[in-house]
Formats: structure tokens, C-alpha cells, sequence
């Protein structure tokens, strides 16, 4: 049986990346410090040069009609990303590599249409053409997918009490509900 917790090997546009002391593929985004890659940072201006020039936040190359956004459930059901997308075989990796992503639930929301909030580091991204899910590196079953859902919601759902306004007590969980439901049709198609 395969080691589940070997890095898989890179697709050739990520491979054309460095390497960490450690041997592992350092993307594009990846800021250093004191010399070193530093995964928890991204390189300053980087998110506005990828997303000027239509390029893999994860590789750096162009990207072509599609973009693919590998993000958490929460994610799914807000249709936003603080990260520009990346190619899918990238966005690929990423989910079967970086942990942050391989560790819980997370999905590659594949789209032609996004689009960067004017001034600030965070993208929408509307109508998929496609949506994977994934979990430790393999393909999610439905029930894990909606267990990731349903966290994501009860996270968001929590955001949005505590912001509650006294004018109108339901202003952010009604749509929320209805972000949730359009979401829920994104699940993989076995319910078994």
C-alpha cells in the first residue's frame, strides 16, 4: 500500500520551481526570510503581479481560460479566495501536498470567471466549470465533503451573530443560508 504522507511528485510546471532545504517544491507565492522559504508568507506585491498578468499563484506561469482555486469549504460557500488561482494540475498538488489544505477537507473550485476586489487581496469566483473535493491527499467521499460543509457553515454561521446588528438581526445569516444551499449542489455526486 502507498505511503499516504509522501509528498507527491510535482507537476512539471510546479517541479520548475526551487527546492526547500528539505527537498520539497517551493511555490511561487512563498516570501523568504533571512534567505529561507517561509510557507506562512507570501511575497510582497506578489498577489497583485499574478492576478495583473494572469499567472498560477502557485508556478508563476500564464494561466490559460480556466483558473482553478483549491480552497476550503468555507471558501466554497463564499465564493472568495485572499489567493489569486493557479493552474489545476497545480492547484492539484497543492491539495495533496500543502497541509493546511491535504489535512481537512478542501476542494478545487475550477471557473473562467473572477475577478479581484478593487484594492484589496481577495478574489470572488462565480459558476464552476468543475469542483473536486479532497481530504489527506485522495479524493473526498460525499459524506466527508458534507461534514466539511456543514463545519464550514457552523464556522461562518457564528461570524455572523456575532456581527449581528440590532436593526436587523438576519441581514448576513439569511444570505448566508442561501450561499450555503447553492453550495451544497458542488458536493461530489455519490451519496454513498
Amino acid at each position: 500500500m502507498p505511503d499516504s504522507t509522501a509528498t507527491p511528485t510535482p507537476p512539471a510546471r510546479l517541479a520548475l520551481q526551487p527546492r526547500d532545504e528539505h527537498g520539497r517544491v517551493v511555490p511561487a507565492f512563498v516570501a523568504y526570510v533571512d534567505g529561507k522559504p517561509d510557507h506562512r508568507y507570501v511575497r510582497e506585491g506578489f498577489v497583485r503581479r499574478a492576478s495583473q498578468m494572469r499567472l498560477c499563484f502557485l508556478c508563476d506561469l500564464p494561466l490559460g481560460v480556466y483558473g482553478a482555486f483549491p480552497v476550503g469549504p468555507m471558501r466554497i460557500i463564499t465564493r472568495q479566495s485572499a489567493q489569486p488561482p493557479s493552474h489545476r494540475t497545480c492547484a492539484e498538488h497543492a491539495v495533496k501536498a500543502c497541509p493546511p489544505l491535504r489535512d481537512g477537507v478542501s476542494a478545487i473550485y475550477i471557473t473562467d470567471q473572477w475577478s479581484r476586489h478593487r484594492g484589496r487581496d481577495l478574489f470572488s469566483f462565480q459558476n464552476p466549470f468543475e469542483v473536486t473535493w479532497w481530504i489527506q491527499g485522495r479524493r473526498a467521499t460525499y459524506p466527508e465533503a458534507l461534514d466539511g460543509m456543514v463545519a464550514a457553515l457552523n464556522h461562518l454561521q457564528a461570524q455572523a451573530e456575532q456581527a449581528r446588528t440590532s436593526l436587523d438581526p438576519d441581514h448576513l445569516l439569511y444570505p448566508l443560508a442561501v450561499k450555503y444551499e447553492r453550495a451544497l449542489a458542488l458536493l461530489p455526486a455519490s451519496a454513498s
